[in-house]
């Protein structure tokens, strides 16, 4: 399953932006898959930094997930006009210690590379007696033995996480003008590639 559709709007979600509320306090009507099978409907409030999703039922009771129970879920959000869709994958503290954690989906490629991204908030003070929230991301790469890191916004970076095709990548990046940094510009840069391996074994 590829999701390139959402990264425009994602890209547009992710650009640093002013809240006079917290952006986790809101909820959104939408689904979530438990890892066991079973499907939830109903509005949800999701935490992603500390992957904690709440979902408040027909019956107006609350039920709190944490990644472990989750497979996926998804929501419209009302103030983006975009539905959104997330994934647990596993994710590695230190070491060897992995605990699952929820991901925003950018590109999801199974047999290939993916781009999944992370979003927080920061408290800037008050306005007014208002506090504010700024909101920032952080964009990360799976690749396809589903080991995933954080990408750290540099070419450095990029050509450590893609393995391959570094010339085609950096003809392509100058050719389309493209911020390695921006996530919707990485999510054309993360299609070409996995574009270019699809290829490579056509052959």
């Amino acid at each position: 399953m590829r999701n390139i559709m959402f990264v425009l709007h994602i890209s547009l979600m992710l650009s640093s932006s002013l809240f006079s509320q917290n952006p986790s306090d809101e909820w959104y009507y939408g689904r979530i898959i438990l890892q066991e099978g079973d499907t939830l409907y109903g509005t949800m409030q999701v935490e992603l930094q500390h992957s904690i999703l709440k979902l408040r039922t027909d019956d107006n009771r609350i039920k709190t997930f944490s990644a472990q129970q989750v497979k996926h879920f998804s929501y419209y959000d009302t103030f983006y006009k975009v539905k959104r869709l997330f994934s647990t994958i596993p994710a590695r503290i230190k070491n060897d210690y992995w605990v699952a954690s929820f991901f925003g989906v950018i590109v999801d490629n199974t047999e290939n590379i993916s781009l999944y991204y992370k979003t927080y908030h920061n408290n800037q003070g008050l306005l007014n007696t208002k506090t504010l929230f700024f909101l920032d991301y952080e964009l990360f790469i799976k690749n396809a033995n589903d080991e995933i890191r954080k990408y750290k916004g540099t070419k450095k970076s990029l050509f450590e996480l893609l393995p391959s095709y570094h010339e085609q990548i950096a003809a392509f990046i100058a050719h389309k003008s493209l911020n390695i940094a921006a996530p919707y510009d990485m999510g054309q840069i993360i299609e070409y590639y996995n574009s270019l391996q699809a290829y490579s074994l056509q052959k």
